[in-house]
């Protein structure tokens, strides 16, 4: 009877422990399905952070390749670089490329896959908006609307089916430099007027020019004195175009200037010399230079330097002036026998010729101011022939004036002597005889011969006494005017705002 009752209890055992391990299991069960949404929740929270790691993770790699572009070396981030165009919502509707964020960017997210990218726009805003007030720097086209260098970042960070995006605007870093630059403005105007003496030379020949026998050339200046005064032995130039040549025992006191060039251009025979310097542009034959032996010349009246490098072109000469209105009309002169006529200065007069010969004389009474003699309409080969007693100048070479622009010949000749100025540059003029002449001399071809001196006064060159044409001038003005530049250079880019979209 005991053994049965003993198997009954084990069997109540068993079913004892299955009910409780039932119940234990029932209970684990229903213990984590509790569980099961607090899990999701800590996953969730942490899917989150990555998320947010990530986004902003992805802005700071862009802003450093977009400052990158921004410094001048190269960005790995595709940049926006067309112009903000508006839409009707006030956003940009240009298309944009997307860049991947390098996962290295990312850091390690334990067993979550991540992924991120950023787009990059230009971009504006209301210009209310105190942000954007560089956007309406007027002096720096660089901040205005369009290409202002603003930009919006969009990060957007994926794990697994959760994305999360953050926008941020960078504002622009500008770098202002001033540069200084010297600005030069040229301007021509015309200015005043040049004056250019008419006898500036004691003689210049336009053609050939040729002094024979005694015939000995110097200057004075009657503003000074009297010749015997004044006298410079040294001085009164000749100069000609053409070939110059000089014979016997001619003496040149100043510089003998010939402006051709060729062989033979400049050349001298005898006891010939130039007391200044020869300068020519051809070669020359003839001249010594430093020394004149068998001239019995003191050394500081013997040529100087022979110089045959001028290197310059002959000077110019204008047209013969024409009588002003009001001149007075004496028609052909002619002065002979024992005759005198005389005019008193201040006079302008005009003549087709002037001829004195014999014992006949004009007188020129220069005391109170210069007598202008034009020789207009002439016939004849000779219309300007002076002989015998000549001109009688009672004043300076200065008061005497006589201009010629025909091709006629001018002769001075006889024993009288001369005072004035004879300005007849297309005239071959021969000067002979024994007498001194005080002036200056412009013809077409010079030839002078006998044992006449010639003093070239040097009042002839004062404009504000002697006759004197105008060339225009031009006044080259420069004005060098500092500029200030500044520019504006792009250092970097700056977050001014921040949202999550």
């Amino acid at each position: 009877m005991d053994k049965p009752r003993i198997r009954s209890r084990a069997g109540t055992a068993l079913i004892t422990v299955m009910l409780l391990s039932a119940v234990g299991l029932i209970s684990v069960a229903a213990m984590m399905t509790s569980l099961s949404p607090v899990y999701s929740k800590v996953t969730q929270g942490k899917q989150e952070k990555i998320l947010r790691a990530a986004g902003e993770a992805s802005l700071d790699w862009a802003i450093s390749e977009l400052n990158k572009t921004a410094s001048g070396l190269s960005g790995a981030v595709a940049d926006d670089t067309t112009p903000y165009i508006a839409g009707g919502s006030g956003s940009d509707t240009t298309s944009v490329a997307t860049t991947s964020v390098p996962s290295s960017v990312l850091g390690d997210n334990g067993n979550f896959v991540v992924t991120a990218s950023v787009i990059v726009r230009d971009t504006t805003a209301p210009s209310s908006s105190y942000l954007y007030d560089e956007l309406l720097d007027k002096d720096f086209a660089g901040s205005q609307v369009t290409s202002n260098g603003w930009r919006s970042v969009t990060g957007t960070a994926t794990v697994g089916n959760r994305t999360r995006q953050i926008q941020v605007i960078l504002k622009p870093t500008y770098l202002t430099q001033s540069a200084t630059t010297n600005v030069t403005t040229t301007q021509v105007v015309a200015g005043e007027p040049l004056k250019v003496p008419y006898a500036s030379w004691a003689m210049f020949s336009r053609g050939d020019f040729s002094a024979n026998g005694n015939v000995e050339t110097d200057g004075y200046d009657s503003r000074l004195g009297s010749y015997a005064a004044t006298k410079d032995l040294m001085a009164g130039d000749v100069g000609t175009s053409g070939k110059g040549t000089i014979n016997g025992n001619v003496k040149i006191g100043g510089d003998l200037n010939i402006y051709t060039t060729g062989a033979g251009s400049a050349s001298a025979t005898g006891n010939a010399l130039v007391k200044g310097n020869v300068n020519t542009n051809g070669s020359s034959s003839g001249f010594t230079e430093g020394s004149n032996t068998g001239t019995g010349l003191p050394a500081s009246e013997q040529s100087e330097s022979l110089n045959t490098n001028l290197n310059a072109a002959a000077p110019t000469f204008p047209s013969a002036p024409t009588a002003p209105a009001g001149a007075t009309n004496m028609g052909a002169v002619s002065i002979s026998g024992n005759s005198t006529q005389t005019i008193v200065g201040p006079k302008d007069v005009i003549v087709s010729s002037l001829q004195v010969s014999g014992n006949g004389k004009l007188i020129i009474n220069s005391s109170a101011g210069p007598v202008n003699i034009y020789v207009q309409g002439a016939s004849g080969a000779t219309p300007i022939s002076i002989s015998g007693n000549g001109i009688s100048n009672n004043g300076v070479p200065t008061g005497l004036r006589m201009f010629y622009n025909g091709n006629g010949a001018t002769s001075l000749s006889g024993n009288a002597d001369f005072k004035g100025m004879i300005y007849a540059p297309n005239s071959n003029m021969t000067v002979s005889g024994n007498a001194e002449s005080y002036g200056s001399l412009v013809g077409q071809k010079i030839t002078l011969s006998g044992n006449g001196k010639f003093h070239y006064d040097k009042a002839l060159g004062d404009t504000s006494l002697a006759a004197y044409y105008t060339v225009a001038q031009e006044i080259t003005t420069t004005t060098t005017t500092p500029v200030v530049t500044t520019t504006k250079t792009m250092t970097d880019r700056r977050v001014v705002s921040w949202r999550e979209l």
